[in-house]
């Protein structure tokens, strides 16, 4: 089956592995995990996906990514564990469409948290050391 979405839907689902590899400025972040769903969701449905949510995701996903980029570049504190262990920059491949269930796997209270907490604990989860 062939995707009929126009491009700019379908750059969304590379927008993460894209976000993780650029520097993006760290904004204060008010969306939750809670509320980033939905725009995840509006953006991978038929049709073209509004511009504000395909803007919100790059400035909430952008600044999440960056952040959790500069610590993991940082490395861990002496006596510490290592948070995650992703691939080496450039090379994350998690997508907008493998970040709804993932997000969907934590329970409705752990979602009630700034996306970059939860981007955090979502790259725990899917990048194990």
């Amino acid at each position: 089956m062939t995707d009929n979405r126009p491009p700019a839907v379908l750059a969304v689902g590379g927008l993460f592995l894209a976000l993780l590899a650029s520097p993006v400025p760290v904004l204060a972040q008010s969306l939750t995990l809670d509320g980033l769903l939905p725009v995840l969701k509006r953006v991978e449905a038929p049709g073209t996906p509004d511009p504000a949510d395909v803007d919100l995701l790059n400035r909430e996903l952008g600044a999440a990514g960056a952040a959790y980029r500069a610590m993991i570049d940082a490395g861990p504190a002496p006596g510490q564990p290592r948070h995650s262990c992703p691939p080496p920059k450039g090379q994350v491949t998690l997508t907008s469409r493998e970040l709804i269930p993932l997000i969907e796997t934590l329970p409705e209270e752990a979602r009630r948290i700034p996306v970059q907490d939860g981007l955090f604990r979502l790259m725990a989860i899917r990048y194990p050391c």
